[in-house]
């Protein structure tokens, strides 16, 4: 007789439902990432998804939380911590990166946001603070307790209006169990390769002296980029956070990111010729 495909509701066969809560797991990734609260956004935000494995016992599957870090005018995510990803990209992985490069007139992540909340709960859960800095790798692989807090009050955040309690609390750590061991330090370079860096500066030095009166054609030939991108752009409008990412397929080596940089300038945007730029909306349109 052929085994019944019929669900068992015996309690030891239940499993635990809802959201995870009050469970020992293990981050298994953590990358920032473009996110519009799963839909309930006009537009996408800088997040940091966060891959959690809790224990086999704690009856919850692995899943990714994220956290709001930031805005996508001011902010995008980098792969190599020095150039901004493609948000135009055709596969989510590549929108995403394990650093944060800024692309507008702000240098620093708000400490109101609650992937701040996330990291300074860590903290005080026993991670190490001097291990924090630009890589959000350095939460891999950290293995501790996690609960759901109530969210700290921001003002200004509107998130739907179905007044759904579970968008006021997050889930952090509470206790950490066990942290990844800091990387050993570097080795002191030797006379022979201090001697050699030295020299690679120098040459780098002449390099630039040689490429001083570059800036201007640099921003001719940018200019030419944002206008064919506008032209060919719905309703020839697009958003200032877009525009690093079309910026970057178009410059290679320490052009690029000379490029992304002074497209991310208001001052170029503001007097550059051939689109009105709309700092309120943070729009450019042809003409």
């Amino acid at each position: 007789m052929a085994k019944s495909k019929a669900v068992s509701f015996n309690p030891d066969d239940l499993v635990q439902a809802g959201l995870a809560d009050d469970f020992d797991g293990e981050i298994t990734e953590v990358r920032y990432v473009p996110w519009d609260y799963d839909g309930h956004l006009d537009h996408h935000i800088l997040a940091a998804r966060v891959t959690i494995v809790p224990d086999e016992d704690s009856g919850f599957d692995e899943f990714t939380q994220h956290y709001s870090a930031g805005d996508l005018q001011f902010f995008l995510p980098s792969v190599d911590g020095e150039n901004p990803v493609d948000l135009e990209a055709d596969d989510e992985d590549d929108m995403a990166g394990r650093f944060v490069v800024p692309v507008g007139r702000r240098e620093s992540l708000a400490n109101s946001s609650n992937w701040a909340a996330f990291v300074i709960a860590a903290v005080e859960a026993g991670f190490p603070k001097d291990q924090i800095s630009s890589d959000s790798g350095v939460f891999e692989g950290v293995k501790g307790h996690f609960n759901r807090v109530p969210q700290q009050k921001r003002s200004g955040i509107q998130v739907g209006d179905d007044g759904d309690s579970r968008r006021r609390e997050i889930l952090v750590l509470t206790e950490v169990e066990e942290a990844p061991k800091k990387k050993a330090a570097k080795k002191k370079a030797t006379k022979k390769t201090a001697s050699k860096k030295k020299s690679t500066k120098k040459a780098e030095a002449e390099d630039e002296d040689e490429g001083a009166g570059d800036g201007d054609d640099l921003a001719e030939r940018l200019t030419g980029v944002v206008v064919e991108a506008l032209a060919e752009a719905e309703d020839m409008t697009l958003s200032k956070a877009k525009l690093p990412g079309i910026v970057i397929k178009q410059f290679d080596g320490a052009e690029k990111a000379k490029a992304v940089k002074l497209v991310s300038d208001v001052a170029f945007l503001e007097e550059g010729e051939g689109w009105e730029y709309d700092a309120d909306e943070g729009t450019l349109t042809l003409g």
